[in-house]
């Protein structure tokens, strides 16, 4: 949540950040749609970082070792 002071700036009236709202939610106890909107995120994450190492895989040497996970191993 420290990079919301980073990021206000850069939204405008008419956008939120998903973490603030996630703040605001958890302020007011709301915690169901601060749950949704933070599983929300966390499978964002993990889509892009799929997309990522897939990216990274077509563009590997062919002489490079294989990896088998998404931590190098």
């Amino acid at each position: 949540m420290t990079a919301i002071s980073a990021t206000i700036f850069l939204v405008s009236i008419n956008w939120t950040l998903i973490t603030v709202r996630i703040l605001e939610n958890m302020t007011e106890l709301s915690l169901g749609p601060a749950a949704a909107f933070s599983v929300f995120v966390v499978v964002i994450v993990f889509v892009v970082i799929a997309i990522i190492s897939r990216v990274l895989r077509m563009f590997r040497a062919p002489s490079a070792t294989p990896v088998t996970n998404m931590l190098g191993g």
